[in-house]
């Protein structure tokens, strides 16, 4: 590989100021893998995608590697290969299209993205008047290789008042628990 080619181009990440060193195709690749891990989709529907993307994406060039270049362009990306044609090759097409669809949601709200994936009936487009068993997100947090924190969280999200009372829930279970660290004011003895 030529250092030109190794050497990815940076981009300003929309709604702030931070800057991207990878593609947009790898990071729809991760978030391909990352949908897999949670379990939120029918794991085949990802599958599928993934491999669609992982097919297609090597007939990117390195200049057109935007996703909503890649939107636009899918018909001309895809008739860069021969060896799919056909019906397969529009089943392709809408996997890639629904998996940069997707990565697009979820870049813009992710929060929204994964109140979505929560309520499958209402992804579906079925309307249920009844809460479903699975009204939210179980959320998985590891916070070490031996320590991992689970909660489950309402379809609308926390409050920050919810916040504040979970992490004060989770204070007393701290084994390094030093209030006079946390708390200056409590080591302050009076002198006279």
């Amino acid at each position: 590989m030529s250092r030109s080619r190794s050497k990815a181009k940076m981009k300003v990440i929309p709604g702030g100021k931070q800057l991207s060193l990878i593609k947009d195709t790898e990071e729809i690749l991760k978030f391909l893998e990352f949908t897999a891990k949670t379990g939120s989709e029918d794991p085949s529907v990802i599958d599928a995608r993934l491999k669609a993307c992982q097919w297609c994406f090597p007939f990117i060039n390195e200049e057109e590697d935007l996703v909503g270049w890649i939107q636009e362009n899918l018909n001309l990306i895809l008739s860069r290969q021969t060896e799919v044609s056909g019906a397969q090759l529009d089943s392709i097409a809408q996997l890639i299209l629904d998996a940069l669809s997707d990565y697009r949601f979820w870049c813009s709200d992710p929060f929204g993205w994964e109140r979505k994936q929560a309520l499958p009936n209402q992804r579906n487009g079925a309307q249920t008047n009844s809460p479903s068993k699975k009204a939210g997100r179980t959320l998985t947090f590891p916070v070490r290789a031996d320590v991992c924190v689970e909660v489950k969280v309402p379809e609308g999200g926390i409050s920050t008042e919810d916040f504040l009372r979970l992490g004060l829930f989770l204070y007393p279970y701290c084994n390094d628990l030093d209030l006079t660290k946390t708390f200056p004011w409590l080591g302050v003895t009076e002198k006279n």
